[in-house]
């Protein structure tokens, strides 16, 4: 389980992009990434991120509502993307979550679930604007 502090901007452009490869995960609902304001609680303002074998699922999270979608992949190594857009997988917008983008300060990392990942992080990168 870990957490990072983020300060952030969504509104001037700052984003967090996530390199993934998913090679060693095999369990299901793998927590990858979760973002937000209160990451280790389910019901927070943000994204969880499960791995389960061939698919990323996606949670947009609105204090207890949230919106579930599933992505079938292909290959192993993906590309996460937050932004003031949403949550993207490779370049493609998946949901949005429009409570996070008025949120500064946020925690980036994996503690929601019982599952930690297995995944490999080429890299997770803040970036300011």
């Amino acid at each position: 389980m870990w957490a990072d502090d983020v300060i952030i901007n969504f509104a001037n452009g700052d984003y967090i992009e996530i390199s993934v490869d998913t090679t060693k995960c095999e369990l299901t609902n793998e927590n990858i990434i979760s973002v937000g304001n209160y990451i280790s609680q389910w019901a927070q303002v943000g994204y969880h991120v499960y791995y389960t074998p061939g698919a990323i699922q996606f949670n947009s999270m609105n204090g207890s509502i949230y919106e579930q979608f599933n992505v079938d992949i292909t290959d192993n190594t993906n590309i996460i993307r937050i932004d003031s857009n949403g949550i993207s997988l490779n370049g493609t917008v998946i949901t949005t979550c429009p409570k996070l983008a008025n949120e500064t300060y946020i925690q980036v990392g994996s503690q929601e679930g019982y599952t930690r990942s297995f995944a490999t992080y080429n890299y997770i990168k803040v970036v300011n604007v």
